[in-house]
């Protein structure tokens, strides 16, 4: 690790920050760190009001746990079904020691090379390459944000279709067999209330709908510890995989580690950034203990799962195992958490897609490309560029690409492969080798982008294959 990314005291001060208009109206770009932040309390402006900033510890602990422990939870037994426990919880960890490292990188760099305090994963990208750059980030980043979304339309059309196959026992070869068991028919199901729920203006209206979440998002983890405990001494059957398997096993854990669009501004919102580092660290081995915890337990009580989403995996399999009305339950509470979930997923990409239209239409509408255009009228969210039919258009693109993958385990791998592994292993290595002056960093860096670079293409080539292969048979039979 960077020496002076794990040194406080390389950083500018933390100790308070005074942020004024007219430095948020200066470029955020500077490798002059002496006016980055000083003086005053610790506030910053939001939308040109003023108001008292400053989580504790404590609270910034929670979010990033929250943010990292997620829907794609569900896919670590499958995960670990391939690779064996073992090779599953040293995954877990490598992928996740990664990942950390570049988020701290992205923390470092946003701190030492961009002037505002409050300076976003794309800035950093424009400060180290440019505008051209600037886009390339912002691609990854909607591309990350709209393969989850697409997972969890994926993941709600798993679980409905297995609760109703499970449930009804339609008779195979029947009309109503065939509607069930195709889960792109069941995912247009949760279409409308996904273009519902994304309608919501601001994420202060969203609040209630995350906080339902992630209450039944726990309350599934509780159900599931009930149900692994009712199976612990049920004897699980092991079967071998293919290597291509393995690459879409890593790629999976890969999708659970996703979380690097939430580092940036956590850090943001503490009250003493300069004990982030230590924060986060914590709360990375907490959710390295979870992940491995739950996909062992789950792959000890429940043998060889194969199905991306544990819960639809019982569901099809009910018969199996003890306590099935709790499966119901726990298949319940997965999918309405992951629905109400999916507007907030959402948010990152309707705001940077947004921010290029605004500025698209701003470049049609001006001869003079370097006029500063202030912000139109926006009545429906306050977002530049915002929309329902905007909002409307990048639902139906998840939708459209959650029909063309047949099952949830290769869309969670491909979501990993590709965009994964460029917003969290290719390019924060990209932007340390810009700005580091040590070569001893810039070896690691690039050390780091080779291993991103070949797991994106690898994994992206696998999950592929898989799809196709996939389709071709669905299509045979």
């Amino acid at each position: 690790m960077d020496d002076n990314a794990a040194d406080p005291a390389s950083h500018p001060s933390y100790d308070s920050i005074e942020t004024n208009r007219a430095q948020q109206k200066a470029s955020p770009f500077s490798k002059n760190t002496e006016n980055q932040r000083e003086g005053g309390d610790y506030h910053e402006y939001v939308d040109c009001e003023y108001v008292d900033a400053g989580t504790d510890s404590l609270q910034t602990f929670l979010h990033l746990v929250k943010g990292y422990i997620g829907p794609g939870c569900l896919a670590l037994p499958w995960a670990f079904s391939i690779l064996g426990i073992g090779w599953g919880i040293a995954a877990v960890l490598i992928v996740g020691a990664l990942t950390s490292y570049n988020a701290l990188v992205l923390v470092h760099l946003k701190n030492s090379e961009c002037r505002s305090h409050r300076a976003s994963y794309s800035d950093i990208g424009e400060a180290g390459y440019g505008l051209g750059f600037r886009s390339f980030v912002d691609v990854s980043v909607i591309s990350i944000q709209l393969a989850v979304c697409t997972v969890f339309l994926t993941l709600v059309g798993e679980n409905v279709s297995a609760v109703l196959l499970q449930y009804f026992e339609p008779e195979d070869g029947s009309f109503f067999y065939y509607v069930v068991s195709r889960r792109g028919v069941m995912t247009f199901v949760a279409l409308p209330s996904a273009l519902g729920l994304s309608a919501i203006p601001n994420l202060t209206i969203l609040a209630t709908a995350t906080a339902i979440a992630t209450v039944l998002l726990f309350l599934t983890f509780t159900i599931m510890g009930v149900i692994i405990a009712l199976n612990w001494d049920v004897e699980a059957t092991h079967v071998d995989h293919e290597f291509s398997e393995v690459i879409l096993a890593v790629a999976a854990i890969m999708y659970s580690w996703e979380g690097d669009q939430l580092i940036l501004p956590v850090e943001t919102a503490m009250e003493n950034p300069g004990r982030f580092q230590y924060v986060f660290l914590g709360a990375m081995t907490t959710v390295a203990v979870v992940f491995t915890l739950f996909a062992t337990a789950c792959s000890v009580s429940f043998g060889d799962v194969d199905n991306g989403s544990v819960t639809a995996f019982l569901m099809h399999h009910a018969d199996a195992y003890s306590g099935a009305g709790l499966v119901y339950a726990a298949n319940f509470a997965a999918s309405l958490s992951i629905l109400l979930t999916y507007p907030l997923q959402l948010f990152p990409a309707t705001v940077i897609t947004g921010q290029i239209v605004a500025r698209r239409r701003a470049q049609q509408a001006l001869p003079d490309k370097d006029v500063v255009v202030p912000p139109a009228t926006r009545p429906y969210s306050g977002l530049e560029g915002d929309s329902f039919p905007l909002r409307a258009c990048l639902v139906l693109s998840t939708y459209a690409l959650a029909m063309w993958i047949p099952h949830v385990q290769e869309m969670i791998s491909l979501a990993g492969a590709v965009s994964g592994a460029a917003t969290s292993l290719i390019i924060p290595p990209l932007l340390q080798i810009r700005f580091a002056e040590m070569r001893a960093i810039r070896i690691l860096s690039f050390t780091l982008l080779v291993i991103g670079v070949l797991f994106g293409i690898f994994g992206t080539l696998s999950a592929v294959e898989e799809i196709i292969e996939n389709n071709a048979a669905g299509r045979s039979s």
